[in-house]
């Protein structure tokens, strides 16, 4: 059975940063977070009991990107 880690958990946390800094850095578009070919990167921790739930590409441009946002306006 596949148990993922929850979204507030900090593996989670520090891989949904990550990617939304990849998509800034290299002004990608959302979606594609939901492409085949990202997908397939696989987001598991080192004893493979747990695994990253990817999340959408709504989550990433609704959710994500005003909260990088408004850290990045206030520092």
């Amino acid at each position: 059975m596949q148990v993922f880690w929850p979204d507030d958990h900090e593996i989670s946390q520090c891989i949904d940063k990550t990617i939304m800094n990849f998509l800034i850095v290299n002004v990608l578009s959302y979606s594609i977070v939901e492409s085949t070919a990202f997908k397939k990167f696989n987001f598991v921790d080192l004893v493979k009991t747990s695994k990253y739930r990817m999340k959408s590409e709504k989550y990433f441009r609704i959710t994500l990107m005003p909260a990088t946002y408004n850290k990045s306006k206030s520092n």
